[in-house]
């Protein structure tokens, strides 16, 4: 993995003025040498890509925080399936294993909709 250029999180925005606002983004954790105007060109350059980076990643989204939260939570909920796989197959990753134990037992003789009814509603 190589080196992080940009300034560590979290940035926020700040504004003054009542005119004509200037807005700032700020950091909270960088050590700006005021000396050294190639570091802080260096870093102003991978701040802007970064900033440029998220904003088309995320184009479309209305809510980046919301939807950023939603996924970490479904890989949370992934990883918890997968890692209910105690013995993969040979040759298989962990999700083919677990994604072969789901259609086997939605094909099963009790057929799909007893496969997915959850153990607390009787099933296994």
């Amino acid at each position: 993995m190589s080196e992080q250029k940009w300034t560590k999180e979290p940035w926020h925005v700040d504004g003054y003025g009542v005119e004509s606002p200037v807005w700032s983004i700020c950091t909270m954790d960088w050590e700006y040498d005021p000396e050294d105007s190639d570091q802080s060109k260096a870093v102003d350059a991978a701040n802007a890509a970064r900033i440029v980076a998220c904003v088309n990643a995320l184009a479309g989204i209305p809510d980046p925080s919301a939807y950023v939260s939603r996924v970490a939570a479904m890989e949370e909920a992934y990883h918890e399936l997968l890692y209910a796989v105690a013995n993969k197959y040979d040759g298989e990753t962990r999700h083919q294993t677990a994604l072969r134990y789901i259609r086997e037992r939605a094909q099963s003789s009790e057929g799909p909709s007893s496969a997915l009814t959850p153990a607390s509603e009787g099933g296994e």
